[in-house]
Parts: C-alpha cells; sequence; structure tokens
C-alpha cells in the first residue's frame, strides 16, 4: 500500500455555531475574507435562504429545518453567482416566488461600474435559465453606477427591483432614485415608467432608496435617504402602477422626515394591515451618535401622531443603527440592527408595541443583544416564523486572518440541529477521481472534532484513513491509489459524546497520467507554506498558465507566466489550494499550504 500523506484544513470551517437556552448562532464561511450577508427570506417548508457577497461575489446559503446546511441546494448549501458585484460590501436583496423559485437583486460589474441585475434561480439553487438571458436580466439605467438594493415581487408576479442610479463618475455620490419592473420571464415590462425604468430625483444631491414594499392595489414604495448637502432625511416616494408619481401621496408623490438636523437613514419599509406604513432605519442624536429610528406613516403618507412622539420612537442604547423591521402577528414591531455600547458592535433587536413603546416582556426591557464574539457584529435582516422565532442574518467580524463571514442568530427557536454530518465533496459514486481528494462535510452543532474514515471496503474493515478533524469540516487525502473504488463517512464528537456516523458514500480514482514530475528540474514553486508572495520559477517552460484553485473547485486567481512569475496571494484565507501550471503540452498540478 502507498504512504498517504494527510493534510488537516483547517480554513474549511463552513459553519461554528454556540447556544444558549432558546438562541442559536451560527457562523457560515465562504471562504473568502469578507464575506458580507444582507438579506434573509423564510421558504414556506421552513427553510431559510441567506444572501450576500463573498469578496464581490453574489452568493447565497440555505439552511435545512434542523439549522444544518442544506444539502439538497447548491453544493453543500451554498451558491456562488457566475458574476461580479465590482465592490465589496454590495447590498442585495432576495424574495421567493409563489412556485418557490428565488429572485436575486443585486449589482453587476459590467469591466466600467455596475448596473442592476436581478437573477433567478431554481429552488435547488441551479440557475433558472427559463429566465432573462441565462437566468439574469442586465439593466444598466445611468451613465455611471446603478446599485439594486431591494426586490419586490408583485401579486401578478412582476419584480420590482428598486436602488438608485449615480449621475457621478467613481466614488462621487449623487444618486436618484431607481426603479425597474420586470415580467415573469425576465423581459423589462416597457410599459413601467419610461421604458420600465423609473428615475426620481428628491434632494440637490444624493438620494438613494434601500428598501421597496409593494401595496395591496399595486402602488410602489421605496425607501431611503435624500440628501441636500451633507445630511440626509428619512425619504419615501410612492408610485402608482404604471410607475407615474402618485401625487395623492405626500408631495407629489415625495415625502421626507428630518428626524434630526444631521443624518437620517430609512433602510426598511413594511405595510401594516391597516395599510398604514412603517419605516425603520437610523438618526443621529448627535454627529459621534446614531440612535434606532422608526416613523409611522397614514397611507396618505402623513406622519402617524398616535405613534411614538409625533408619529416616530427613537431609542438610544449606544451607538445604534437599524436596518430590518417586521411584523408579529400580534401587531408588535420587530426592529433589528448593530449597537455598541462601547466600541464592539452586537446584533440588536428590539420589540416595540402597537403604539411604538418597547415591549417590558421582550428581552431585557424590550431589547435582545446578541454577541459572536470580540468583534463587530452587525444585523442586517430579519424574518419571523409564525411560532415566535426570530431569524436574523448579517456578518461577524473576526479580525486578522479570517475577518468578515455571514452570521445567523436565531431567537426563541425550537430547531434540533442534527447530529449527524452531512456529506458534501466527493459526490456520492463520482467515478474517474484523481488521486489527491480532498474530503468535505457539513458542520455539526456544538461539535468540537470530527472522526474521518475512508476504506477500499464497504465494511471499513481496510481503512486508509482513519483521521481525527479538529475545528475543520475539510481533509485533504494526497496520493491515493489509481483505479481504485473508496468508502468514506465522517461522525462528530459533541462534548463527551460521540455521534451516528453519516452516511457511506463512494467513489472511484482514476488512471493517473503523469507526463513529468514537479519537481526542480522543470518548475520550482516558493515559499511553501506562503503567506504573500508566491513564487513559480519555470525554468523549462518559455510560457505557461497559472490557475490557484481552492479545494472546492473555484478558480481564486489566473495570471500568465514566464520564467519567474511572483503572485500576491495575501487576501488568500490559510489553507490548502491547488496551482495548476499549464503550457501547450503539459499540465502539473501541486498542492499548497497558506498561513
Amino acid at each position: 500500500m502507498r504512504k498517504l500523506l494527510l493534510t488537516i484544513i483547517v480554513i474549511l470551517l463552513s459553519i461554528s455555531m454556540h447556544s444558549q437556552t432558546s438562541t442559536f448562532k451560527f457562523l457560515t464561511d465562504l471562504e473568502t475574507k469578507y464575506d458580507y450577508s444582507y438579506s434573509l427570506e423564510l421558504q414556506s417548508d421552513g427553510k431559510v435562504l441567506q444572501a450576500g457577497d463573498a469578496w464581490g461575489q453574489p452568493c447565497m446559503v440555505r439552511f435545512d429545518t434542523s439549522g444544518n446546511l442544506d444539502n439538497t441546494f447548491g453544493e453543500g448549501g451554498k451558491v456562488f453567482a457566475t458574476w461580479s458585484c465590482g465592490s465589496n460590501p454590495s447590498d442585495n436583496d432576495i424574495k421567493i416566488q409563489q412556485d418557490g423559485k428565488i429572485v436575486f437583486g443585486t449589482s453587476y460589474f459590467n469591466g466600467t461600474d455596475e448596473d442592476f441585475i436581478v437573477a433567478r434561480y431554481n429552488s435547488d439553487g441551479t440557475q433558472d435559465v427559463n429566465f432573462g438571458t441565462e437566468g439574469k436580466v442586465i439593466i444598466p439605467i445611468g451613465a455611471y453606477n446603478d446599485r439594486c438594493n431591494a426586490i419586490a415581487i408583485q401579486s401578478d408576479g412582476k419584480i420590482i427591483a428598486g436602488g438608485g442610479t449615480n449621475n457621478a463618475p467613481g466614488s462621487n455620490h449623487e444618486y436618484d432614485f431607481a426603479l425597474v419592473r420586470i415580467n415573469l420571464d425576465g423581459t423589462i415590462d416597457n410599459a413601467f415608467g419610461n421604458n420600465g425604468i423609473v428615475v426620481t430625483n428628491i434632494g440637490l444631491k444624493n438620494n438613494i432608496a434601500y428598501s421597496v414594499a409593494v401595496q395591496p392595489d399595486n402602488k410602489i414604495i421605496l425607501a431611503g435617504e435624500a440628501n441636500d448637502s451633507i445630511f440626509s432625511d428619512f425619504a419615501l416616494v410612492r408610485y402608482n402602477p404604471d410607475g407615474t408619481l402618485d401625487n395623492s401621496f405626500g408631495n407629489n408623490g415625495i415625502v421626507r422626515t428630518e428626524l434630526s438636523s444631521t443624518y437620517d437613514l430609512a433602510k426598511s419599509v413594511i405595510l401594516q394591515p391597516n395599510g398604514k406604513i412603517l419605516v425603520a432605519g437610523s438618526s443621529q442624536s448627535s454627529l459621534s451618535n446614531d440612535d434606532f429610528a422608526i416613523v409611522r406613516y397614514n397611507p396618505d403618507g402623513t406622519v402617524d401622531i398616535n405613534f411614538g412622539v409625533n408619529g416616530a420612537v427613537q431609542t438610544d442604547l449606544g451607538n445604534d443603527y437599524g436596518n430590518d423591521i417586521a411584523l408579529q402577528k400580534d401587531g408588535k414591531i420587530i426592529l433589528i440592527g448593530s449597537s455598541a455600547t462601547g466600541t464592539i458592535y452586537d446584533f440588536a433587536a428590539l420589540c416595540y408595541d402597537t403604539l411604538g413603546v418597547l415591549d417590558d416582556s421582550f428581552g431585557n426591557n424590550g431589547v435582545i443583544r446578541t454577541s459572536f464574539g470580540s468583534g463587530d457584529s452587525d444585523g442586517n435582516a430579519v424574518c419571523l416564523k409564525d411560532d415566535g422565532e426570530i431569524i436574523i442574518a448579517g456578518s461577524y467580524n473576526h479580525g486578522s486572518p479570517d475577518y468578515i463571514d455571514f452570521a445567523t442568530v436565531r431567537l426563541f427557536s425550537n430547531i434540533t440541529p442534527s447530529s449527524i454530518p452531512l456529506l458534501i465533496s466527493p459526490i456520492n459514486e463520482t467515478m474517474g477521481l484523481s488521486t489527491d481528494i480532498t474530503f468535505l462535510w457539513n458542520g455539526v452543532y456544538d461539535a468540537s472534532s470530527y472522526k474521518l474514515q475512508v476504506s477500499s471496503s464497504y465494511d471499513f474493515n481496510s481503512l486508509v484513513v482513519d483521521q481525527a478533524v479538529i475545528n475543520a469540516t475539510g481533509y485533504l487525502a494526497i496520493d491515493l491509489i489509481s483505479n481504485t473504488t473508496y468508502y468514506w463517512r465522517v461522525n462528530a464528537n459533541i462534548g463527551a459524546s460521540t455521534g451516528d456516523w453519516s452516511e457511506i458514500w463512494s467513489f472511484s480514482t482514476g488512471t493517473v497520467n503523469v507526463k513529468y514530475e514537479i519537481n526542480d528540474d522543470y518548475i520550482n514553486i516558493y515559499p511553501v507554506p506562503v503567506q504573500e508572495k508566491l513564487q513559480i520559477d519555470g525554468k523549462e517552460l518559455k510560457a505557461y498558465n497559472i490557475s490557484i484553485i481552492s479545494t472546492k473547485g473555484a478558480i481564486l486567481k489566473q495570471v500568465k507566466g514566464f520564467g519567474l512569475t511572483v503572485i500576491d496571494v495575501a487576501d488568500l484565507q490559510r489553507g490548502i489550494y491547488l496551482v495548476k501550471i499549464s503550457d501547450e503540452k503539459n499540465e502539473l498540478n501541486k498542492y499548497i499550504m497558506k498561513e
């Protein structure tokens, strides 16, 4: 039997979880340093969708009803878009159609600036090729950056995308509200606005929408900020179903509300059953301090003076940012966001009664804070379950070297996370694989370690791997035997207990065709392990292509090499990567460790 070289993959911890009473906390690593989550949706079957971007690449994750990543969605519960946002982080939104298909709205980098993009996915995470062009529709609105921040679905199934269009190049912010309506097949609805697009200027400088709501009569409300100079107000615009401004609302369809003399920012809008409008965000009590803020409006756009103080509620817990709002079945209001009493931000959930008074029966005087550790936590989206559970999505910053991951909090939850790992890769019954195999599985709640077994026999009497894996959900085995069928399984250690084994999956290796060995006569790769600069010296190759690939197959870097080539890998996380080097005749593969 050939000797195996086994290396722990320390960066592939997909989920780390901790709990207290009925609160569950999840961290999901999308394998970049900067994984930001901004949107959340609850499916009718109880599964939870969370979306964001992984260093500028839009992505989604789905959790099953036990709280684990859902292996029936994408790869191991994760789906990555085929385009780049251009900026990181980049706001986005997701909504679920009645048929279970998923609508994802965000920004698309066209090589020069950003456009609106709306994509549709099937319920299994595959792109819906019957929508737009290859599952997506790209909408350029202005000459510069266009930001799609919010999505809504009308009762007739048409899709509303809202955000802003910039009137200035580069990092200048001179946005106007922007709105697009899309037909069910992904074509632009030319009956809406000006060939499907509406642009509304509110203030003199920067005006951008972050949230959209559709009334039962198909009138559309955009909420965001309006700015005349350096300071901003809450801003609402209501449109008729054809995209014209609704003159029965506010001042010719526009409402601005000044809560402070500096920055007021509306991030979320929802409708109450009685037609009143709730808008949430933050308001500055001083230039160095923001407060949670909610304003309630009557259906005509006037402020509802029976809510809070003259229609508004401002709650000061420290430095606070409100990002999303939801209504419970009893009419109570849930506002979520981030709050810092010192220098570290935590998730914050606040509950108000129907008049805007904090509900003392909720948490600590109407407030529940949730910390993920010593770094900042940003709560950005919320959804409510019928059983009273509150689910909050956002991001958590570990600090160097791992930085930011998706974060999820489940309050008042009755889920029972599975103790059995779900296998991801290699996929069951795959044939013709390399003799270097990366084993991946989904994490188990509160697991301290895992046991991976690989055998050449189904009864596991012929083990070739029998390895404990700590703080990771992946393992790399190098130099398995070619043309051999293997079986593998994983279990988890939770405290003093050992969980049941996972399913048994199989795979078969193929014939290894070594065209020439990787050695110093042909290619010299150093230093290994590498921290910042990877040097590749192709002594015998005049010109060659270099790809650096993650253990999940994502191509992270591609460069042309000639002689000595230096690649900056400082932005890669710690772990194992495949370096693929090829010329016209040969292809060489070598694994490296990034520290």
